[in-house]
């Protein structure tokens, strides 16, 4: 599947590039102005949810067809758009501490 570099970029923008624009966006929000993070959450959690944002994929999918015309290209693409939601959903899982119990 990775045997052209677009869809290896496609999964690394996904996965790398939602993350840091999400988390990155909250990190400079509470660092700049006068946001501040709840009490109850903690930054591991915010980066739980950044990796979240890799998972929305319609918009992706959308902008693969209109940069790779070709048919080759798009049908790599979208895989590697759907192989990046996949691997954003298990990061978000995987971010997610089960020994609080309490869901947090």
């Amino acid at each position: 599947m990775f045997t052209t570099p677009e869809p290896l970029g496609v999964v690394v923008g996904l996965v790398a590039g939602k993350v840091i624009g999400a988390f990155g966006g909250a990190w400079f929000a509470a660092r700049f102005t006068h946001a501040r993070l709840n009490p109850e959450l903690a930054w591991a959690d915010v980066l739980g949810l950044a990796a979240l944002a890799g998972i929305g994929f319609t918009i992706a999918l959308l902008l693969g067809e209109l940069a790779f015309p070709a048919r080759a290209n798009a049908e790599s693409v979208k895989a590697a758009v759907l192989i990046a939601s996949l691997i954003s959903a298990a990061a978000a899982g995987g971010a997610d501490d089960p020994g609080t119990g309490d869901g947090r």
